[in-house]
């Protein structure tokens, strides 16, 4: 249930109506523990204890939505179904198959239970290690490193595609905001089903530390200087106000920007 924290389980009381039918069976819509992936476990406030499962003697099955990759397991006395999602519609899961569950069932026990996949968009993920972008002199060989970027998303994006472009390493602030992500975005939104970018695994350098700095071997003695996305946030947003062609757009973006902002203040 939206808003509810804690355990949805924990306060689970028997109803003598449940004593009498053949087959009781719960349908769950919740996290359980043990089940979340790191990109969903900061959104979680209400979760499913296994022991919560264990402990019941209520339901004798309970089929779960929430996650989206297909399980099966018992836990306790209890028979766990999670069907999964017909689709992929993040990164989470890549390994496995959307689809559905056919499931036959009986006062004994589970008679059949098979998951049945679908077609469905293809997952592909492309991966910029930060040093790549740091080994090329952009002005002095002429390297625009948004097409260098283009070009290798360009094989990978189909019309059945979700393309993840990811950044990993340390980078310096200059050089990030070198990438012109909003093209990167336009190309994704005409070549592919749909494009993220994950910079989440990305820290930046100070360009003064880079250059005034090196070990024994000449190499630069990198310093981490991470920035915080606010910053990152507030300067991107003005530099996309500053080139709006028009002010019907200006003014667009600069609702958005303040929408954001305040998104993570909340945060």
């Amino acid at each position: 249930m939206a808003g509810q924290e804690g355990d949805p389980l924990e306060y689970l009381r028997s109803h003598s109506e449940l004593e009498r039918v053949a087959i009781s069976l719960l349908i769950l819509h919740a996290p359980i523990e043990g089940f979340a992936t790191e990109t969903s476990l900061d959104d979680i406030h209400a979760q499913v204890n296994r022991a919560s499962i264990a402990n019941q003697s209520i339901f004798r099955y309970i089929l779960a939505g929430y996650h989206h990759a297909y399980r099966q397991l018992s836990i306790g006395q209890c028979d766990l179904i999670v069907a999964g999602a017909t689709q992929h519609i993040d990164f989470s899961d890549p390994d496995d198959e959307p689809g559905f569950v056919f499931i036959g069932l009986a006062a004994d026990g589970i008679r059949w239970c098979k998951h049945i996949t679908v077609e469905s968009l293809q997952l592909r993920r492309l991966v910029v290690p930060a040093k790549e972008l740091m080994q090329h002199d952009t002005y002095a060989n002429h390297i625009d490193i948004t097409e260098n970027i283009l070009e290798r998303l360009r094989p990978l994006c189909t019309d059945d595609a979700m393309v993840q472009l990811r950044f990993e390493g340390e980078l310096t602030r200059e050089r990030y905001h070198q990438l012109d992500f909003k093209q990167v975005r336009r190309y994704g939104e005409k070549h592919c089903f749909a494009l993220s970018i994950d910079d989440s695994a990305l820290s930046f350098l100070s360009e003064n530390e880079i250059a005034s700095s090196a070990d024994g071997h000449g190499s630069p003695v990198q310093r981490d200087e991470r920035f915080s996305p606010r910053e990152e946030l507030v300067a991107l947003a003005d530099e996309w106000i500053a080139v709006a062609p028009d002010e019907q757009e200006r003014k667009a973006l600069q609702a958005t920007k303040e929408e954001l902002l305040a998104a993570l203040r909340q945060m």
